[in-house]
């Protein structure tokens, strides 16, 4: 079996001096999302084997986050250029590359390319309008090679949204 975590990077500012989209940080309620967002999988046993991350400082300052509360080390990180703001057929491909050795990876990135991979993976009947800021998509395949993944066939194993963890 393998397993695709897709994470989507906690809610972005412009209002923190960045110049340009990349170099975006994070708002204060960003950080809150990352924080409880990454304790409760935590908490769940849910963590990746490795992480493949989109290199802008959104996408850096949430991994931070979750690094720390799955007590990971940078070295269990890939961080990809190609998946800044990546389209699903570029996600579609990284993930079909990846080492079979590999059962349980994430995703961290950007939509609109998470939700379209997402809803692409899930069968038809399975749809989610949004992978909303920090929010996060579990999907399972009966698959021995990331290679054999094809469209629809993804279980949809989780679909968590920050705002469903809020007191």
């Amino acid at each position: 079996m393998k397993t695709l975590i897709l994470l989507r990077h906690a809610k972005a500012s412009w209002s923190d001096g960045a110049e340009s989209d990349i170099e975006r940080g994070l708002k204060p309620k960003g950080w809150r999302q990352a924080e409880k967002m990454s304790a409760h999988l935590a908490a769940e046993g849910i963590r990746p084997e490795k992480v493949f991350c989109s290199p802008s400082r959104r996408t850096r300052d949430t991994l931070g986050l979750f690094l720390k509360s799955w007590d990971m080390t940078a070295e269990s990180v890939v961080f990809d250029d190609e998946l800044y703001l990546a389209n699903e057929k570029v996600l579609m491909e990284k993930i079909q590359a990846l080492p079979d050795d590999l059962n349980r990876v994430l995703f961290l990135g950007h939509n609109p390319g998470f939700t379209d991979l997402a809803n692409r993976l899930t069968p038809s009947e399975v749809y989610i309008k949004n992978v909303r800021p920090c929010g996060v998509v579990i999907l399972e395949f009966e698959a021995e090679s990331w290679r054999d993944i094809q469209p629809g066939e993804g279980r949809l194993a989780l679909h968590l949204r920050p705002k469903e963890l809020e007191d």
